[in-house]
């Protein structure tokens, strides 16, 4: 019989067998191989460390390198070595040196294993002394920080062995870092990564702080003296009392510089140039501000201070420049306060509301009184401005308890609300730098006296004198050109003489000046405002000058009018303009009058002779800007003063 080859069915049959066989028994080769690899490392581990210990175990090694117990670093060679420098007398009887690693010796023979680089496998002592294969070297590990509400680290990755580097440490408000952890124990950046990590941030407790700002620093003493914050400041249960500044190298008198140290610290800012420190006296109810370095109050420190209701002193420190907005804003137990020579500016509203603040040195350094600065501290009697001041802002002692003030040469401006509400003002001196005074600049000084205004003011502007009910006299000087409106409304006036330079009075300029008697306009004013002299109840004559033109709307409604003189030349009487005057019996009406508004003379019930100099071309009607209406027959003086006071009362009257 011939032998015959393999057909190709039976080859294939053949190859794909041996593909099978292949498929089973190469995996299983190749463990068994990486297997005896890793034996034959671990071997190579375990009899290092046994010649290392045997090694010891004969030599007492204390000669020129190893001088002291620790651990010691293997380089690649597989030699022990401390600073770069290394010995073999610890020869491995291995196949395999260790690459890297680090072990313990100690000068007795005692030897421990943090772990060994055996070509590509790491391996590390178990708690029975044992080599365990731990990873390969081409793993991985990630190293998470939490920082438990602080700001954010980002984790990194690492090769196995390689150290942690350490982060820069992150910041949470009103906490100090103190270290990172792992596993609640201190982390040790010199230790090597050998699996994914996190790390958490520690923080201290809330008794240190880096703070910025002023509301900042508001919250930071609250939680000082464990106070209640309302809205971000203090309420009325808080309990400090006093704070203090230091400057660099002085103490809080009765503490030591240990005592110190033992108190709370705080750094208030970021800036090395701006760092205070606050400490809390529990007991005495003060906090005392310590600064290591030089203050420099700014906007940031507005409102540092502000509502700390039971604060009664304070002593600015020397170096300060600046007295912030707002400050001390409704400090309602301040009783005084200490400006030193340092400071040049007191900004807005910076003791506004102090209502207990009795007296305060303002230096001859302070070049300006900002807006609101003393407003309503009631109790501040007395207050000396000096001369160094040139500007002082609106309302900057309004609803003071100021009994006088000289305002100094250096100023050239008394803005408005200066003084208002100053109830206890009885006098004030203003030099002749002084070129203008403000609306409202005296409102509501109901104590004052008397005030003489300089010849290089040319005006007196809205409400300057409003509710001045003691102010019984006072002379215009013939540079003033205008008034505003309620200048004098409601003062205590008994006369007045209105100078020719004046020619516009305007409106509620006298009103309700209950006290007002004499009244002297003189020729030159063109315009009577409106409700100039309403409600002036005790002024009984006027003479209206031949200049004035115009008699405005209610100029004289409600006053004591028993008689009124309207000379040539006023041309327009304005709608209730002598309304409910009782006293008046009898008014001449001028040839130079055209018009006469409505309600003009109505209930003025006693007038009965009204005698129009000019009796002819008269009409009324129903609208102030009617060109024509019904004529009037105004020939008899009886019955004039009828038809103005009622019949024809609430009519527009004009003449053609």
């Amino acid at each position: 019989m011939k032998n015959r080859g393999f057909t190709l069915i039976e080859l294939l049959a053949v190859i794909t067998i041996l593909a099978i066989i292949a498929l089973i028994t190469v995996p299983i080769v190749i463990d068994t191989i990486e297997d005896s690899r890793r034996a034959s490392d671990m071997r190579s581990g375990e009899l290092y460390v046994d010649s290392v210990n045997q090694t010891i175990g004969k030599k007492n090694i204390n000669g020129d390198f190893y001088i002291e117990d620790g651990w010691y670093e293997i380089n690649e060679e597989g030699n022990v070595c401390l600073n770069d420098e290394c010995t073999e007398i610890l020869e491995v009887k291995a196949k395999n040196k260790p690459t890297g690693g680090r072990v313990y010796i100690e000068k007795n023979g005692i030897t421990d294993v943090d772990y060994l680089i055996i070509k590509n496998g790491v391996y590390g002592y178990n708690d029975s002394k044992k080599f365990e294969f731990l990873y390969d070297t081409g793993a991985k590990f990630t190293v998470t920080f939490n920082t438990d509400g602080g700001s954010d680290v980002a984790s990194v990755t690492l090769n196995p062995n390689e150290k942690v580097p350490k982060p820069s440490d992150p910041t949470k408000a009103k906490y100090k870092f103190i270290e990172w952890q792992l596993d609640g124990q201190t982390y040790d950046f010199n230790s090597r990564v050998r699996s994914n990590i996190t790390l958490t941030a520690l923080w201290g407790e809330p008794d240190e702080y880096i703070l910025t700002t002023g509301e900042d620093f508001n919250l930071l003493l609250k939680e000082l003296i464990k106070g209640t914050p309302a809205e971000n400041y203090y309420d009325e249960e808080n309990s400090i009392e006093k704070i203090e500044f230091y400057s660099k190298g002085s103490l809080p008198i009765g503490y030591t510089k240990e005592t110190l140290q033992a108190l709370p610290s705080i750094d208030v800012s970021e800036d090395k140039d701006n760092t205070i420190k606050a400490y809390h006296d529990s007991e005495a109810s003060k906090v005392y501000i310590y600064s290591e370095r030089k203050i420099r109050w700014n906007s940031n420190t507005d409102m540092m201070f502000a509502r700390f209701t039971s604060l009664n002193e304070v002593a600015i420190p020397e170096y300060i420049t600046n007295i912030g907005k707002f400050i001390f804003q409704s400090c309602t137990s301040l009783t005084s306060i200490t400006i030193p020579s340092s400071v040049t500016s007191i900004g807005d509203y910076a003791f506004n509301g102090c209502t207990n603040l009795t007296n305060i040195n303002i230096p001859e350094s302070v070049t300006s009184i900002e807006q609101g600065a003393f407003a309503s501290c009631k109790n501040l009697a007395s207050i000396t401005i000096p001369s160094s001041v040139t500007s002082i802002g609106d309302s900057a002692f309004s609803g003071t308890g100021i009994a006088s003030i000289t305002i100094p040469s250096s100023i050239t401006r008394i803005e408005k609300s200066t003084f208002a509400g100053c109830s206890n003002l009885t006098s004030i001196t203003i030099p002749n730098t002084v070129i203008y005074i403000g609306g409202w600049a005296f409102n509501g000084c109901s104590s004052l006296e008397n005030i003489t205004i300089p010849s290089s003011v040319t005006s007196i502007e809205q409400s300057t004198f409003y509710e001045c009910t003691s102010l019984t006299s006072f002379t215009i000087p013939s540079n003033i050109t205008s008034i505003g409106d309620s200048a004098f409304s409601k003062s205590g006036l008994t006369s007045i003489t209105i100078p020719n330079t004046l020619t516009n009075i305007g409106s509620f300029v006298f009103n309700n000046c209950t006290s007002l008697e004499n009244v002297t306009i003189s020729d030159g004013v063109t315009d009577i405002g409106t409700n100039t002299f309403t409600g002036c109840s005790n002024l009984e004559s006027i003479t209206i000058p031949s200049s004035v033109t115009t008699i405005g709307n209610k100029a004289f409604y409600e006053s004591g009018l028993t008689s009124v003189t309207i000379s040539e030349g006023v041309t327009n009487i304005g709608e209730y303009a002598f309304y409910n005057c009782p006293g008046l019996t009898s008014i001449t009406i001028p040839n130079s009058v055209t018009s006469i508004g409505k309600y003009a003379f109505n209930r003025s019930t006693n007038i009965s002779t009204v005698i129009f100099e000019n009796p002819n071309g008269w009409w009324y009607a129903n609208t102030s800007n009617a060109t024509s209406g019904t004529s009037l027959n105004l020939s008899d003086p009886s019955t004039n003063a009828s038809y103005l006071r009622a019949s024809y009362a609430s009519k527009y009257w004009k003449r053609s």
